[in-house]
């Protein structure tokens, strides 16, 4: 049987475009990295994003560089 991509795309549950992270949800993401630069005894972290790679910028605090914007 030959793959219906067509009928497979439609088949997928719609995308809520609406729904977004809690800001509480970054907090606590950049409040783990803190504590886990402290426990090895680091003074500073690196998050790096660009237009061509958005990197860890978008997971630790919204910034979508390939927008220029916050998500």
């Amino acid at each position: 049987m030959k793959f219906d991509i067509k009928h497979f795309v439609e088949s997928l549950p719609a995308i809520d475009v609406n729904r977004r992270i809690p800001r509480s949800e970054y907090e606590s993401r950049l409040e783990r990295v803190r504590t886990d630069l402290k426990s090895r005894s680091l003074d500073i972290g690196i998050a790096f994003g660009n237009e061509l790679r958005p990197g860890d910028t978008g997971w630790l605090t919204a910034y979508d560089p390939q927008s220029n914007r916050p998500r």
